[in-house]
């Protein structure tokens, strides 16, 4: 037998000085412009890092070439930062607290010069278009310029978001009103208006006709003034005097906090890679936080061939296939995703194997350690193994999910199944009570139609929760198994059979519990 060591490398971040306090997983984070805790206004011409910004740096944006513009407020410029981390002053007159700052697809450079209620447009070179292509506002802040060149203003002390065409033509001045103190603006892929309303403590979300979506969608945000989204529309807002970064699922509506720890973060944006700028107004710094990186890595293992994986699989698709045995031995905790398309992979986890299982024609088996099967994560003819004679053995699942789902003929041959996650969906087959160590959860079973609960053997308390057989559900109990009266603390906890459920008995095995079709008894 022949057997060969996969090792993974993993990307790693150059991390600068002044690190955020945390920063969630897979996102990492350095310092693009300005010093740490020093205001002024110098290093034009040089590195960004080493050049001074005034007190209170505002807004933020990165155009189509990645070049990087900041609302130096204090100092009543625009700052630019070019690809090569070059800093200079991209306008330098006739603004007057210019606090938001925007990017459209030409190139073209909008600012908001809250002082002074105007809006001005500038070209890729910082040649003025026209200083007031937009004028009359209240403290305007926020500013956002969509595909198809229509603006969006923050009127901070108006409370409302004007919408303008690219000639400044208002198109109606008072897009959306009764919005408390708008410091930020964004628009999604499908149009709809994203508003922070530092006023209200909140997160706003409108259609693109104006109408309200959602008027608190993170809750808990205290003076929020930047907010922006990614390519795949998660949203970002900079949950200011939370000092930190808080993220909105796209693709869940899950909210996270990816970034603490930062001193007063105001404006905020994202690039074509998902990558985060943050102006960390406090620190007079402006952050980059690189976006999650996935790797992917396919394990081919042909006949009785095996490969082993020592090394942790860190935000990785692990994709296995051909006829061998794959090992992954490491702490593999943060593979997103297992595909096995062909013969086995055993797992020794100290941890979970991530978000989903995938089976085309594969199996698992578990040898140690604790994996975690999401829900519904199981399908085809899967099997997946856990080692009965190790006590330490187990499948589990997050808190408030099910334990595991089994569809078509996927099998379970458990060893320790003693977690107590609950519900549990058996459409497959679970196969339980081989071992001492071999039992099923605590919590709820149901066995619908076409499911398949297999007893092989009469372990005291290896199906110790609440069981229905409903109908069409085969409960089987292997040869020369005996199944005892119900004395509270036998094979199983309460047990239902529901009409139409099928009780099946190998040869030499005894059923000595009552039934009563649709009684727990």
């Amino acid at each position: 037998m022949k057997k060969n060591t996969i090792f993974k490398y993993c990307t790693s971040f150059v991390v600068g000085i002044g690190l955020c306090s945390e920063l969630s997983a897979s996102w990492s984070s350095s310092i693009i412009a300005g010093e740490l805790g020093q205001s002024g206004y110098s290093g034009d011409g040089g590195a960004a890092t080493s050049a001074k910004l005034a007190a209170y740096p505002r807004g933020v944006c990165v155009d189509s070439i990645g070049n990087l513009y900041i609302a130096d407020a204090g100092n009543g410029v625009i700052r630019k930062v070019n690809a090569g981390g070059t800093i200079s002053t991209f306008i330098s007159s006739g603004l007057n607290n210019p606090f938001g700052v925007c990017a459209d697809s030409s190139g073209n450079i909008y600012v908001s010069n809250f002082g002074a209620g105007t809006i001005g447009k500038y070209d890729s070179t910082g040649s003025v278009i026209n200083a007031s292509l937009i004028s009359g506002l209240t403290n305007p802040y926020g500013i956002f310029v969509d595909s198809a060149g229509y603006i969006y203003i923050g009127n901070y002390n108006s409370n409302t978001l004007g919408k303008y065409d690219s000639s400044g033509s208002a198109i109606n001045a008072s897009f959306i009103s009764g919005v408390s103190a708008p410091t930020g603006v964004a628009l999604d892929s499908a149009g709809n208006i994203y508003i922070a309303s530092s006023g209200s403590n909140s997160l706003k979300k409108y259609n693109s006709a104006g109408s309200l979506i959602s008027g608190d969608l993170i809750p808990g945000i205290s003076n929020p003034n930047g907010v922006c989204l990614d390519s795949a529309d998660n949203v970002y807002v900079s949950d200011t005097y939370g000092d930190r970064i808080q993220k909105l699922s796209a693709s869940d509506s899950s909210i996270s906090t990816i970034a603490s720890g930062l001193n007063h973060p105001y404006g905020i944006c994202a690039d074509s890679s998902s990558n985060l700028y943050i102006s960390d107004a406090g620190n007079l710094v402006i952050r980059k936080l690189f976006a999650p990186t996935t790797t992917t890595i396919t394990i081919e293992v042909d006949g009785t061939d095996s490969a082993t994986v020592s090394a942790p699989l860190a935000a990785t698709t692990v994709h296995k296939t051909g006829a061998g045995t794959a090992v992954l031995s490491g702490n593999n905790s943060s593979v997103s995703t297992l595909e096995i398309d062909a013969g086995l992979v055993k797992v020794s986890a100290t941890n979970n194997m991530g978000a989903s299982l995938a089976f085309a024609g594969g199996n698992m088996e578990v040898t140690s350690g604790t994996v975690a099967v999401p829900a519904a994560a199981v399908n085809a003819a899967a099997t997946i193994t856990t080692d009965s004679g190790a006590a330490v053995s187990s499948i589990a699942a997050p808190s408030g999910t099910s334990l595991l789902t089994l569809a078509g003929s996927g099998v379970v041959t458990a060893g320790d199944m003693s977690a107590s996650a609950t519900p549990l969906s058996i459409p497959g087959v679970m196969h339980v009570g081989a071992s001492s160590a071999s039992k099923m959860p605590t919590g709820v079973a149901t066995v619908p139609n076409g499911g398949l609960l297999k007893l092989m053997g009469a372990t005291a308390s290896s199906v110790p929760g609440a069981t229905e057989l409903q109908s069409g559900a085969v409960l089987e109990v292997a040869n020369s198994v005996t199944v005892p009266a119900h004395t509270g603390a036998d094979i199983f906890g309460t047990l239902k059979f529901d009409s139409g459920s099928m009780l099946k008995l190998g040869a030499s095995s005894t059923w000595a519990r009552n039934i009563s079709v649709g009684t727990a008894l």
